[in-house]
């Protein structure tokens, strides 16, 4: 068990240096242990058929999107071991042939890894043999971008873990991760100033917002909108990380594993998502017969001047009818598609309220690696749900009629409270756009 202990602790560490002979050898070791593991899971889970092509194809999406469900969560696991693995050996044998560690950087590029483990298996050692003697210590220094660059490689697999595989956006995601990536810092960071860690803690958040745009998980617009919740969580995360001892440092690292247990339990005790209500009015100088003849149907409406808009995020452009009174089919078209609205209540000029049967993605991921028809977030898809509508006339003393229009909706995301500040402000510059247009057309 000693034994077992410190070749363990051989392989995770970060200190020292590897020679050319053993890079070579435990590299190839490790490989054939990994390609067994690999396939003899995938047999046992049920996977499709594991092939070695997969370790040099850049994003396999066929095969993660296929329907495994939490099974590629176990499969997914033993990996997260074998690349800190290859990262610790990588980074020593760099350090023993006198080569720069930025270049530990192509270990997460396709193909460009395959040429650094070649060119590693390679080189002769150098530090060793020409650093003077008692500069051990600093050449043994850890490269000052790793702590940011660990957080965010561990942080983007959890992430994709939850909306990729589980498809859940909850409050593991939103604000676990974000701690467990402070604490990551905080312990890596221990013993430099404390700027030193909140600079590494915005580092690790560039460093992940790249690796989720490059890998087409997620677009620029939403990943902004998670930066407030993910820094203050980040942050606590450091404090958290710089108190803990050298001693608890060790159990700290273990009990990591433990999310991906959260992120797998946290979608089977989640309630139901909430529906939530959005009103918003506008006074139309016009009687309320003028008006509803605005709003059952309106013809194209001019590109928009919204920034929101402009994003991405999806807006109306025209609605049409089939049918008149309860039981006709309104149609209103978005950018991304037609929301489907059979009409439930008809009281011509008062009150026109209509269920929402189908709803169309709720906007265009930007992202400027990727087209929006190649970013998969899982968030487009069956999130925000529409659940009704209505538009209500109500005439005023003084001839003008007060125009409300409502949205019963829900977005699927958690914490609720906070996306719901988002999703408010969506759905009243959605609802802006029509009144006022309505409103012109009525006053016209």
């Amino acid at each position: 068990m000693p034994n077992l202990r410190a070749t363990l602790a051989w392989l995770f560490s970060l200190r020292g240096r590897v020679t050319a002979a053993r890079f070579l050898g435990v590299g190839l070791l490790l490989l054939a242990l990994k390609v067994g593991l690999d396939a003899a899971l995938c047999r046992a889970l049920g996977l499709p058929p594991w092939s070695p092509l997969l370790y040099v194809t850049p994003l396999p999406w066929p095969l993660l999107r296929a329907d495994v469900g939490w099974k590629w969560a176990l499969f997914a696991l033993p990996s997260l071991a074998f690349c800190w693995i290859g990262v610790a050996m990588s980074f020593r044998r760099l350090r023993d042939a006198g080569w720069s560690d930025w270049l530990l950087l192509a270990f997460f590029a396709p193909y460009a890894n395959l040429c650094l483990f070649a060119v590693l298996a390679a080189l002769p050692s150098r530090a060793a043999a020409a650093a003077p003697a008692g500069a051990s210590a600093a050449g043994e220094s850890l490269p000052r971008w790793l702590p940011a660059a660990l957080a965010a490689a561990v942080t983007v697999g959890f992430s994709w873990l939850s909306f990729g595989l589980l498809a859940d956006y909850g409050g593991i995601l939103f604000f676990g991760l974000p701690m467990m990536q402070g604490l990551i810092v905080g312990m890596t960071t221990r013993n430099r100033h404390w700027t030193e860690s909140l600079g590494q803690l915005a580092l690790s958040l560039v460093y992940e917002a790249l690796l989720l745009l490059t890998l087409a998980l997620e677009g620029l617009l939403c990943i902004a909108m998670t930066v407030p919740p993910w820094f203050l969580c980040g942050l606590l995360g450091v404090c958290v990380g710089r108190a803990i001892t050298p001693l608890q440092r060790g159990r700290a690292w273990v009990g990591l594993l433990a999310v991906p247990l959260l992120q797998c339990l946290e979608p089977a005790v989640a309630p139901p998502a909430t529906v939530f209500e959005a009103r918003t009015e506008v006074v139309v100088q016009a009687a309320p017969e003028r008006v509803w003849q605005s709003l059952v149907t309106f013809d194209r409406l001019p590109p928009p001047t919204e920034l929101l808009f402009r994003l991405g995020i999806a807006y109306p452009t025209h609605a049409t009818i089939t049918g008149r009174g309860p039981g006709a089919v309104r149609h209103c078209s978005f950018t991304t598609g037609d929301f489907v609205e059979p009409i439930e209540v008809w009281d011509e000029p008062r009150l026109l309220r209509f269920a929402v049967t189908q709803c169309p993605p709720p906007m265009q991921e930007w992202n400027p690696f990727h087209g929006p028809e190649e970013v998969h977030a899982a968030h487009l898809h069956g999130y925000f749900q529409a659940r009704q509508g209505q538009f209500e006339l109500t005439p005023q003393p003084d001839g003008t009629t007060r125009l409300v229009g409502t949205t019963w909706y829900s977005h699927g995301l958690r914490p609720e409270p906070y996306w719901r500040l988002w999703s408010d402000l969506m759905v009243h510059a959605i609802h802006r756009r029509v009144l006022d247009h309505i409103r012109r057309e009525a006053e016209r």
